[in-house]
C-alpha cells in the first residue's frame, strides 16, 4: 500500500519539476515556475481522482436503484462529471500556459 502511494507522490513531484523546468527553459523565474506548475499538475490530479471517485461510487450503486433507472442515471452523471471536471481542469491550467508564454498569471485565454 505504501509503495503505491510513494510511487504516486514521486510521480506527482516529478511532474511538477518537469513543468517548472519547461517554464525555466522559457526564461521564467524558478519560484514562480514551480508555483504555476503546482497549480497545473494539481488541477489534473484532482480531476483524475474526482473522476475515479465518481465512477467507483456509481458502479457500487449506493442507492440500490433498479437497473432500468441506474444505467441512464450513471450515464448522465458520468458525462456531466467528465465534461465538467475537464472544463475545470482546463480552466486551472490557463495560469500555467499564460505564465509560460507571457510571464503573467491570469485565467484569461490568450491566443
Amino acid at each position: 500500500m505504501f509503495e503505491k502511494t510513494n510511487i504516486l507522490i514521486a510521480f506527482y513531484i516529478i511532474l511538477i519539476f518537469w513543468y517548472s523546468y519547461r517554464c525555466y527553459l522559457a526564461q521564467k523565474t524558478i519560484y514562480l515556475s514551480i508555483f504555476a506548475s503546482f497549480i497545473f499538475v494539481t488541477s489534473y490530479f484532482v480531476y483524475i481522482f474526482f473522476w475515479l471517485w465518481l465512477f467507483v461510487t456509481l458502479v457500487t450503486n449506493p442507492l440500490n436503484l433498479n437497473n432500468w433507472i441506474l444505467y441512464p442515471f450513471n450515464s448522465i452523471i458520468g458525462v456531466v462529471g467528465t465534461i465538467g471536471g475537464l472544463y475545470l481542469a482546463l480552466y486551472f491550467s490557463r495560469p500555467y500556459d499564460n505564465f509560460k508564454d507571457h510571464g503573467k498569471f491570469n485565467f484569461k485565454k490568450n491566443n
